[in-house]
């Protein structure tokens, strides 16, 4: 994701305006990563095909996913949801009581 992160900055965010914006902050959290979403272009084309309640369920396999690969999605907010962002912080799921 950071990788994903330097590519927006590097100007491709304005050739790919529907791409998603991503955003890290590993200063909230001492354990694991934190970014969030700020765009979600899938939020936007199932809402502007009048699917968005599809979201709901998609965003429900974040938790899945990241648990296949050993990690903990520990989130408060998603763009399907009605909030302005979709965070992520993803922590090892072998870690006892994150921070």
């Amino acid at each position: 994701m950071k990788k994903y992160e330097k590519w927006y900055d590097a100007g491709n965010g304005e050739k790919y305006p529907t791409t998603w914006k991503v955003h890290f902050d590993e200063s909230l959290h001492r354990d694991g990563s934190f970014y969030y979403f700020s765009v979600c272009p899938i939020c936007s084309y199932l809402t502007g095909k009048g699917l968005g309640e599809i979201m709901t369920a998609l965003c429900a396999t974040d938790p899945v996913m990241f648990g296949y690969q050993h990690g903990k999605l520990h989130r408060e907010h998603t763009i399907a949801g009605g909030d302005a962002v979709c965070d992520y912080w993803v922590v090892g799921d072998r870690t006892d009581n994150p921070q």
